[in-house]
């Protein structure tokens, strides 16, 4: 394990998600910690901090393949991602337009309603 790039990962996804959810997160693992690290360490430690993307897409890309690939709870973390990121409610919108015409409207409609859930309950 390389720890300069683990260390990198640590501090990009708390960056990204925030440094409540990183750290809440972490601590409620003890078997599945290893596999914890090693998407730590190549997710957000290479891939996440490479040169040639910003942040904004790097987050409305993950918008679009958590949608392509049904994983909601991953989607819910990652829109909280999106904004931190810059990208507004219209951006995360057209991305899911996107999901709807090449990947089809019950994933882009899924994941519509997980956003839905996700903003109302940041308009608290």
């Amino acid at each position: 394990m390389d720890k300069k790039t683990l260390e990198r990962g640590y501090k990009m996804r708390s960056k990204v998600l925030g440094t409540d959810y990183a750290a809440r997160s972490l601590k409620s693992r003890s078997f599945s910690a290893p596999l914890h690290e090693l998407v730590i360490q190549y997710g957000w430690g290479d891939v996440w901090t490479g040169r040639h993307l910003d942040l904004k897409t790097r987050s409305l890309l993950m918008i679009v393949m958590l949608t392509a690939l049904n994983r909601p709870e991953q989607l819910y973390v990652h829109l909280a991602g999106a904004l931190n990121n810059g990208a507004t409610k219209g951006e995360i919108l057209e991305a899911l337009q996107h999901v709807a015409v090449v990947c089809g409207a019950p994933a882009a409609l899924d994941a519509g309603r997980v956003a839905d859930k996700f903003f109302k309950k940041l308009e608290k």
